[in-house]
């Protein structure tokens, strides 16, 4: 079963859970010119915040990022990646491939800049220093249940410098839900059901529309074990949410558990 999330009216239809855009950031103390990677975050709402606070870089990536970039002039608020957040280090590797390949525009030759010396990048001229795979902060707000928990970890890590942090939430458990509320003037509908560890959500509101969606439940230990390999963890829950803050090992053992 697919499981997807890309309606493109998910800021109106979704507008009471994308308030307190900071919550992750503060969980995992993000600093003045930390760099950051928004996973899932199509809106950029996250990204935006995280710039606001002093951020050096951040961006986005989503199956469908929307309206991330077109209100903003922000020059840090880097290119958004289109694409499955399970492959974000394949799809960092992949513009920096794509950056090399850019001619330079005084001499028409492609950049190259990692070609003539392995591994060095000449800050001066490449393009690409804002895609090195040293993150300081991943974040995945509210959209855990859509990946793959086991190569989301992994790739992860990959894009993480030794001691960047991960933060997400998850829901605890799913349960059968059918309410109605008010926000911004506007009427909203929610229902919600499982079926083993595929949960189904309606959201709909009769002046915006509907969005049926399907996503995964993680149990804890199935959380837990697919972190433990990167990362060391810390959790905190609510009655609804867990949260989880998620430190990358250093190089060392990562790259000890790669070769295994």
């Amino acid at each position: 079963m697919k499981l997807d999330c890309t309606t493109d009216k998910y800021e109106q239809l979704y507008a009471r859970w994308l308030v307190d855009p900071g919550k992750l950031l503060d969980l995992g103390d993000l600093k003045p010119g930390d760099r950051v990677i928004d996973l899932c975050g199509g809106t950029g709402i996250v990204a935006k915040e995280a710039l606001r606070r002093g951020a050096r870089s951040a961006y986005v990536v989503d199956l469908n990022p929307r309206r991330a970039f077109e209100d903003s002039d922000d020059i840090r608020m880097l290119p958004p990646f289109w694409g499955r957040a399970e492959e974000v280090d394949e799809l960092l590797l992949r513009h920096v491939e794509m950056l090399h390949d850019l001619p330079n525009i005084d001499t028409g030759e492609p950049i190259g800049c990692l070609n003539r010396v392995p591994g060095r990048i000449d800050q001066r001229t490449c393009r690409c220093v804002n895609y090195t795979l040293d993150f300081d902060l991943v974040v995945c707000r509210q959209a855990i249940g859509y990946l793959d928990i086991r190569r989301t970890a992994r790739a992860v890590a990959r894009v993480l410098r030794p001691g960047g942090r991960f933060v997400f939430n998850a829901f605890k458990r799913p349960k059968f839900a059918l309410k109605s509320y008010a926000h911004g003037g506007k009427r909203f509908f929610e229902a919600s059901g499982f079926i083993g560890q595929t949960v189904l959500h309606v959201q709909a509101s009769p002046s915006i529309g509907v969005d049926v969606t399907k996503f995964h439940w993680h149990r804890e230990d199935d959380l837990d074990a697919a972190l433990e390999p990167y990362f060391s963890v810390e959790k905190s829950s609510t009655e609804k949410s867990l949260y989880y803050v998620c430190t990358r090992m250093k190089k060392s053992l990562y790259w000890r558990m790669e070769r295994a």
